[in-house]
């Protein structure tokens, strides 16, 4: 059966926030004055930094290495939501 929604996988949400992150990174290189051919320059403006992703603020620490934050909920069968624990 045909759904008009489909869930995003996290696989499409890492993409879109990593060439979000380059086009940052990319800028701010241009606008330096920088080459944008000089892949190390562009790399370095991406660590140790926050953007906000589609899902959310995401951070790039300064080994390049993303940090994701998970929140955990649990359904109250009291009231019927989802609350976070």
């Amino acid at each position: 059966m045909w759904k008009w929604w489909s869930p995003v996988s996290l696989f499409n949400i890492a993409q879109y926030d990593s060439f979000i992150l380059y086009a940052l990174a990319l800028n701010e290189t241009l606008a330096a004055g920088e080459n944008p051919r000089n892949g190390p320059i562009v790399v370095r403006r991406m660590w140790n930094r926050t953007f906000e992703g589609i899902g959310g603020p995401a951070y790039v620490n300064a080994n390049g290495d993303r940090d994701t934050d998970f929140t955990l909920l649990d359904l109250n069968p009291n009231n019927g939501e989802f609350q976070a624990i």
